[in-house]
């Protein structure tokens, strides 16, 4: 029941509207297994769309879109540990991804998460992905 609730506080969170939708709801499983989200060589193929369209990105930045695609979200945190760089560099590398409409930022301090943004959506979908 607890990580229910915590799903649709999430849902919540990540809605732009008033109403929740399908795309807001990120499950946070606790185990080896992939939230919903990409497969990992359909993450890795979206990567790979976004250099042939002349988007340059550090390699960090690539990994943390694959890894915000396979996993449905990426906290600020998780991208900090990750990749041991400091909080001016993870936010530095985040914001560069919002400006791009790669990543999208959802809540507030502990609770902010970053979803695969409109851009990575449209590439998904352009290339039969969703």
């Amino acid at each position: 029941m607890r990580e229910l609730r915590n799903v649709v506080l999430r849902a919540v969170v990540a809605a732009e509207g008033a109403e929740v939708d399908l795309d807001d709801i990120v499950f946070d499983l606790r185990s080896s297994s992939l939230l919903p989200g990409f497969e990992p060589s359909q993450a890795e193929r979206i990567v790979e769309e976004l250099a042939s369209r002349g988007i340059e990105l550090h390699r960090r930045q690539q990994a943390a879109i694959a890894r915000a695609l396979t996993r449905g979200k990426l906290a600020f945190s998780e991208y900090r540990k990750f990749f041991r760089v400091s909080k001016s560099t993870t936010s530095r590398d985040l914001e560069t991804l919002q400006r791009l409409e790669l990543l999208e930022k959802r809540g507030k301090t502990r609770a902010t998460v970053y979803l695969p943004g409109p851009r990575l959506r449209e590439i998904a979908k352009r290339i039969g992905l969703r």
